[in-house]
């Protein structure tokens, strides 16, 4: 038996399941099994891979080592060969299935010495994870009712940084089951549920920095960053993630957002928003203005490259998107994400990351100067649009 590694590309795809046995499956063509028997058909139990973000997948089986992945329209295809000795410690760990030919067997339960490069389905980590790069992953951390932390992991080193960790017992649960070590914390604004979990986790964990925004009071911060700083990720000299701290005040006066662009292959740029910009949506105006909203979602973050992964910190996309219909119901792209997210929600799974991309095709407030939005609420400006639809959103319609 040999592990096959899998770095699988492509907007949809699912893990089918009976009983032990797991198979990964393209939504795009669901009796045709990425890797598995296509003779016993199997039950959908979660997605993955939305809005063309990729999922890392590992099964056991006999034959050499390969890359497999998907085109844009979900069809599988062999990418790589992979010799063994070029196994990175994330490939060799994650789903484990084993099989002969292209049978899939059950996966293995038992804890091995791998499991901090653990995946989302593994019953020890039950974390949906999102890579950055071959050696970069962020993984989902659920937290309170709707929160989401994060945790950005390099899978070489076994160490991670984790993002908004207002839950500390859920971020403590996360990095010991994964098996990593926690070096560094991101705040990205002063709200409770972002930054409750400083001072216990500072207490727990020796040498924890924490670094956070610099224009309002944090709990236990450690380092403040202001617009424009930049700093290596996990403080390497090689400067793998390169990081950005990029000012959006408006949700609270000091609130600020981090860009990271790891290096290597097969890297895609991230952002972590907070509570600036959601899926489909953005925060509201608690101690700011729509010009100060407009700014940071069109003059700044707007900018950046369409491909970046956007991690923002609450599972609001139902509700934001239910809005954006209100606004353009005839928008194809938001329609079709709408199904997407109903998929996503009834399985129980996260609807974040997207990307920015995608954010530009149907949410209302990173659209608001778009010449449909603005007549749909009546405005005469872009900056008047965002303050229109920030007021609709506020109570709950146009």
């Amino acid at each position: 038996m040999a592990t096959i590694g899998l770095l699988i590309r492509g907007p949809h795809l699912s893990v089918h399941k009976n009983g032990n046995a797991l198979s990964l499956f393209s939504i795009a063509s669901p009796s045709r099994p990425v890797v598995g028997s296509t003779t016993s058909p199997l039950k959908p139990t979660s997605i993955y891979n939305a809005g063309g973000t990729r999922l890392l997948a590992h099964f056991e089986g006999a034959g050499a080592p390969q890359r497999v992945g998907t085109n844009m329209k979900g069809s599988p295809r062999v990418m790589q060969e992979m010799p063994q000795k070029s196994w990175s410690p994330f490939m060799r760990a994650g789903l484990g299935v084993a099989a002969l030919g292209f049978g899939v067997a059950a996966y293995h339960r038992r804890r091995t010495s791998l499991a901090r490069y653990a995946t989302a389905s593994m019953p020890e980590a039950p974390y949906p994870a999102t890579p950055l790069s071959d050696r970069f992953v962020v993984y989902t951390v659920p937290m309170f009712d709707d929160n989401y932390g994060w945790l950005i992991t390099d899978t070489e080193m076994g160490t991670c940084v984790a993002v908004d960790p207002g839950e500390p017992g859920a971020i403590v649960r996360a990095v010991e089951q994964l098996g990593l070590q926690l070096t560094r914390v991101l705040i990205t604004h002063k709200h409770g549920d972002h930054t409750g979990g400083n001072t216990s986790l500072k207490k727990q964990v020796p040498g924890l920095e924490i670094v956070g925004t610099g224009y309002e009071p944090i709990p236990g911060l450690m380092v403040a960053v202001e617009e424009g700083d930049k700093f290596d990720l996990f403080g390497s000299p090689q400067n793998l993630t390169p990081t950005s701290v990029i000012a959006t005040p408006c949700h609270t006066k000091g609130h600020v957002v981090f860009f990271v662009e790891p290096q290597g292959p097969g890297a895609v740029p991230a952002l972590f928003s907070g509570d600036t910009l959601f899926v489909g949506g953005c925060g509201r105006f608690f101690e700011g203005t729509a010009n100060q909203m407009y700014d940071n979602l069109v003059q700044k973050i707007a900018r950046l490259p369409d491909e970046t992964l956007v991690f923002c910190a609450h599972e609001y996309t139902e509700s934001n998107l239910s809005f954006a219909l209100q606004v353009e119901p005839d928008n194809s792209a938001l329609q079709a994400k709408v199904k997407w997210v109903q998929d996503q929600r009834a399985q129980g799974l996260p609807t974040v990351p997207s990307t920015l991309g995608e954010e530009q095709a149907y949410n209302p407030f990173m659209r608001c100067g778009q010449a449909s939005v603005m007549a749909r609420v009546g405005a005469s400006s872009p900056v008047d649009s965002m303050h229109l639809l920030r007021e609709g959103k506020n109570r709950g319609q146009i």
